[in-house]
């Protein structure tokens, strides 16, 4: 085989061997630029330009009948002739050449009889050939950030899927049965999506979800009317499949016969628009990408229905734990980060780790909910719709008990807002417990709140002295006293005054005194503490 540039480059094969196909790898791999897969093995090349030279850096021999290759993961895998044989090459490890191969499996299938229907290596769409549907067919796709082979079977009807890693030998980790026939398999935003030609129906699995294996998720129809005897959840789209279309990348699909190129989307708010469990159609949307609006719009949907607080709390738990999964890998990443530009002596620009809010995902795809995005899109608007105060506050305590349970800072704007609806069921008993028991911490807002609650004054004066030793605590003596001159408790802020050196509002407590007879009281106490200052 000979690659033209500006000299004849020749790379040595033998008049019998077949190439399969080849690609150029534009230096993500560390340790080649190039690989070739023939009919005898699989070869991997450095090329280096002064001069020109094409190195053989490792090669492996066995018979190859075909070959599967994902340029995003690098992974390559290869099929040897009449055998359930599977192949894994990791060319983008940073380990070294000699351990691009993986250890070898087979596939758990009965039968062979028809072969695997080929990858795609041609770049000529008017070479592709239509596929057939009585072929058993491999995947290579990346779902939830692991590697699976995906092997389908639409004769006898199953699917298995292989996670492939680097060190580990691969065997089946899900199998699915599903209504035989003629099928296609594709993987769109972490859903394996299997469309069956002849009942003209496609199947939606997720598999962080705890799926049946006699069932999908989602059942989508696309002739006919629902089947009201299926498990399965059913949705109707007014769209027919056609199995002349060509898949010619993961949501890309070529009419021959129309000469047109169509994507294939997923409606994911039709999908789950009256999915029967609404806490696991979050879920479903927090998985998918740029759905996290629509998932707040559910779950504020969720709370003003009143689902059930024991529901919420396991919901919050799910979330809330991997908002700290999350936060301590990406805490650990930033550390490594720093000591690596320490190392080498660069600038560590604060730019650098920074993403969208809104883009924020978990190690295995999930999108993280932001304790102020809770807040602000789903706790807030429902506590202004004034529906049911003492709901939100059994909601607000899940979510906080939640939050500590996990080791989690709380924000204060969730314990201001769970105060402010605990005054509005007037149950100060629980606020205080709430504070003494420090499920609600020390914060100024929320001590000065305590302190101005006129009515709970009256009905539980014990809310003012709590408000008042949450700004001890804090050493807050500046708003102690300007509190202690409004109620007209002079003589306690002047003593606080005459025990502490900090700055006050001196003409609000001289208008004080002046309006309670104590001025002359005042000026001695002042008098006092500046002849004590002097002597200092």
């Amino acid at each position: 085989m000979n690659i033209q540039t500006k000299e004849s480059l020749v790379i040595k094969g033998g008049k019998t061997r077949i190439v399969l196909g080849f690609a150029l790898l534009g230096g993500k791999s560390q340790f080649c630029d190039m690989f070739m897969v023939t009919c005898f093995g699989v070869d991997f090349y450095k090329i280096t330009e002064k001069p020109l030279k094409v190195s053989n850096v490792r090669g492996y021999q066995f018979p190859i009948s075909d070959f599967w290759f994902d340029s995003d993961e690098g992974i390559l895998i290869a099929h040897s002739p009449n055998s359930l044989e599977i192949t894994p090459f990791f060319i983008y490890q940073t380990r070294g050449a000699k351990y691009f191969q993986g250890p070898s499996f087979n596939l758990n299938q009965k039968y062979l009889d028809n072969g695997f229907f080929p990858s795609l290596h041609s770049n000529n769409l008017s070479e592709i050939p239509i596929q057939p549907l009585d072929k058993p067919q491999l995947l290579l796709a990346k779902i939830y950030n692991s590697n699976y082979l995906l092997n389908l079977d639409g004769i006898r009807g199953i699917l298995n899927l292989y996670k492939i890693e680097q060190d580990a030998p691969s065997s089946v980790l899900l199998t699915i049965k599903l209504k035989p026939g003629g099928v296609s398999l594709r993987v769109i935003d972490n859903l394996i999506i299997i469309h069956n030609y002849g009942p003209q129906e496609s199947y939606v699995y997720d598999i962080k979800k705890h799926i049946d294996a006699e069932k999908c998720m989602i059942l989508v129809k696309h002739r006919g009317l629902l089947n009201s005897d299926n498990e399965s959840f059913q949705v109707r789209y007014n769209s027919e499949i056609d199995p002349h279309f060509l898949v010619i990348n993961k949501d890309y699909y070529v009419d021959p016969i129309e000469n047109r190129v169509l994507v294939l989307r997923i409606d994911v708010e039709s999908l789950i628009k009256e999915y029967p469990n609404p806490i696991d159609s979050v879920l479903f949307l927090l998985r998918r990408d740029k759905c996290l609006s629509l998932a707040y719009k559910l779950l504020c949907q969720c709370l003003e229905s009143k689902i059930q607080i024991t529901i919420l709390t396991w919901f919050f738990n799910v979330t809330n734990s991997v908002y700290k999964e999350t936060a301590m890998l990406r805490k650990s990443q930033k550390r490594t980060e720093i000591t690596q530009g320490m190392l080498k002596n660069e600038p560590q620009s604060p730019r650098k780790s920074e993403r969208s809010e809104n883009q924020l995902k978990s190690s295995w795809g999930m999108t993280i909910l932001l304790q102020s995005d809770v807040f602000l899109h789903v706790f807030k608007p429902f506590y202004k719709s004034k529906i049911d105060f003492l709901y939100l506050s059994q909601v607000l305590l899940a979510y906080i008990y939640s939050l500590i349970t996990q080791d989690l800072h709380v924000h204060i704007s969730h314990h201001y807002l769970l105060l402010k609806t605990l005054i509005k069921l007037k149950n100060f008993p629980l606020i205080h417990s709430l504070i003494e028991y420090r499920m609600i911490g020390n914060n100024t807002e929320i001590g000065l709140m305590l302190c101005s609650l006129e009515n709970g004054i009256e009905k539980y004066p014990e809310l003012f002295n709590i408000g008042i030793d949450m700004l001890y605590a804090l050493k807050d003596y500046t708003n102690i006293v300007k509190v202690l001159i409004q109620k007209g408790d002079l003589f306690d802020a002047i003593l606080l005054i005459k025990t502490y050196n900090f700055e006050y509002d001196e003409m609000a407590l001289k208008d004080k005194a002046q309006e309670l007879g104590y001025e002359e009281v005042l000026n001695d106490t002042l008098s006092e503490i500046e002849s004590k200052n002097k002597d200092l």
